[in-house]
């Protein structure tokens, strides 16, 4: 039994470490991405008003190249795109 206790013991100090360290790293994803979008949305917002999303995208893009450099434009690509998409279907909001 003890041999038992000790592999269940270690599967469980194993779960609670990944758990917590699963926790972490949403928590750290959640507030890069949240700092990212405090430190591009303004550059983006006086760039506007955009007439259509082409130009607010366009702007965006230069904003994230601005702030951020080109490789993290390239990584915000499809999330530029969808603003553009966004933009197109309700500009009002």
């Amino acid at each position: 039994m003890d041999i038992i206790e000790n592999i269940l013991s270690i599967i469980g100090v194993i779960t609670v470490i990944y758990v917590i360290g699963k926790a972490l790293w949403k928590r750290h994803i959640k507030n890069n991405t949240q700092n990212i979008l405090i430190k591009v949305m303004p550059v983006w917002a006086s760039l506007g008003p955009f007439s259509n999303g082409t130009e607010s995208a366009l702007a965006m893009n230069a904003s994230y190249i601005a702030v951020l450099g080109s490789k993290e434009s390239e990584e915000k690509a499809d999330v530029i795109e969808s603003h553009e998409d966004s933009f197109n279907k309700e500009p009002a909001e």
